[in-house]
């Protein structure tokens, strides 16, 4: 009767708790995604390379090594026409390049979403279900240091869910 009524609120405050804290965590990683792909995707270099005026650009800036400090599982870049000009993938653990799945190239290059960007800074961040898991993704329109117009193409970024992270969003 009324001490079990009580609990069963408890567990619903406790759930409602709960579920506030993964969404505020959610949202954190969401905020810190979205500035990381403004930062490289307004960025005079990045569009530069978009472009095709910096064909240097890969290989001084995706390293292995780069990816994993700022906690990326995945890089790619496409062209105002949506051709993919280069995906990265690294294994965040070991801090090494790591092959890209076809299936993850076509699966974010399907994404209409990702590239509809109605202004410089417009960005797109959530979650999305690749074929190799669920992943944090951001997506932000390739534009010159000051996000003017025009927009040159798309810049986007991900991270998988770790185990441990779906745990706790179930």
């Amino acid at each position: 009767g009324v001490l079990l009524d009580g609990f069963e609120r408890i567990e619903r405050a406790l759930a409602t708790d709960g579920v506030k804290q993964v969404e505020d965590a959610l949202r954190q990683e969401f905020y810190v995604l979205r500035a990381t792909a403004g930062d490289w995707a307004a960025w005079d270099d990045t569009r530069d390379f978009v472009l095709g005026k910096n064909p240097g650009y890969t290989d001084a800036n995706l390293s292995a090594q780069s990816l994993a400090t700022i906690n990326l599982n995945f890089m790619a870049c496409y062209d105002d026409e949506r051709k993919q000009l280069f995906l990265v993938c690294t294994d965040l653990e070991e801090a090494t390049d790591v092959p890209c799945s076809e299936s993850l190239g076509h699966a974010l290059q399907a994404t209409d979403l990702l590239f509809q960007h109605s202004a410089a800074n417009d960005a797109k961040v959530g979650l999305i279900r690749l074929p190799d898991g669920i992943a944090q993704v951001a997506s932000w329109p390739v534009t010159n240091n000051e996000q003017e117009l025009p927009i040159h193409g798309t810049l986007m970024i991900g991270r998988y869910l770790t185990q441990t992270q779906m745990d706790r969003l179930s």
